[in-house]
C-alpha cells in the first residue's frame, strides 16, 4: 500500500500543468540547436545552455480598427494581355500605418517564342510615387508562370494607394492577380 501511495504521489508531481492556470506556455530552448521543450516553470526548469521563453494561448491583441488587411484580387474567365507600357493590374487604398505588401500574378506565354513580363509594386501618395519592388518573369514556349513581388511601406497621414503594375513586350497574358497590404504594428530597418 505504501508503494502504491508513493507511485501515485510521484506521478502527481510529474504531471505538468501545460499551459499553466493563466494560459501561459513555458519552454526552454537550446542556445546551440534551437530545440524547444515545454516545462512547468522557466527559467528554473531550464538547463545550462538553454534560454527560457513563454507565450499565451490567445496571442497579442491585434491593431485597432475595422480591418488590418487590404486585398484586391482579380480572376478573369479568359486571359488578358499585358500592355507594353506599365499598367495597373491591382490596387488597394490604405490609411496611415505600416504595411507588409505582397502580390502574385499568374502569367501565360501564348506564343511558341515565350517571352517575359515585368511587375512592380509602388506606393502613390499626394502625387509622390515610390517603387517598393520590381520582378521579371521569363516564360518559354506555351507555359504558365508566376511573378511574386514583396515589400514594406510606411504610409503617413492622408493614406496612400498601393499598386501592382505590369508590362510585357512579348505577348504575355495574365489570368489572376492578387495584391495584399497587411497592416503591422511597426517596421524596423
Amino acid at each position: 500500500m505504501a508503494c502504491i501511495a508513493l507511485v501515485v504521489a510521484a506521478t502527481g508531481v510529474a504531471v505538468a500543468a501545460i499551459p499553466d492556470g493563466g494560459g501561459v506556455f513555458n519552454a526552454c530552448y537550446s542556445n546551440s540547436t534551437g530545440a524547444v521543450r515545454l516545462v512547468d516553470k522557466q527559467p528554473t526548469d531550464c538547463a545550462a545552455g538553454e534560454t527560457g521563453a513563454s507565450w499565451n494561448q490567445t496571442g497579442p491583441q491585434g491593431l485597432p480598427g475595422p480591418s488590418n488587411a487590404y486585398v484586391d484580387a482579380t480572376r478573369n474567365d479568359r486571359y488578358t494581355s499585358l500592355h507594353r507600357a506599365l499598367g495597373t493590374v491591382a490596387r488597394v487604398t490604405v490609411p496611415a500605418g505600416s504595411y507588409l505588401v505582397a502580390s502574385k500574378i499568374q502569367t501565360f506565354a501564348r506564343n511558341r517564342g515565350g517571352g517575359d513580363a515585368l511587375c512592380e509594386l509602388d506606393r502613390v501618395a499626394g502625387g509622390d510615387r515610390r517603387k517598393l519592388d520590381e520582378q521579371t518573369g521569363n516564360l518559354y514556349q506555351i507555359t504558365e508562370g508566376e511573378i511574386v513581388n514583396m515589400g514594406s511601406v510606411r504610409v503617413t497621414a492622408g493614406g496612400a494607394q498601393i499598386r501592382l503594375l505590369c508590362s510585357s513586350r512579348s505577348g504575355i497574358e495574365y489570368r489572376t492577380a492578387r495584391l495584399q497590404a497587411i497592416r503591422v504594428g511597426t517596421l524596423t530597418g
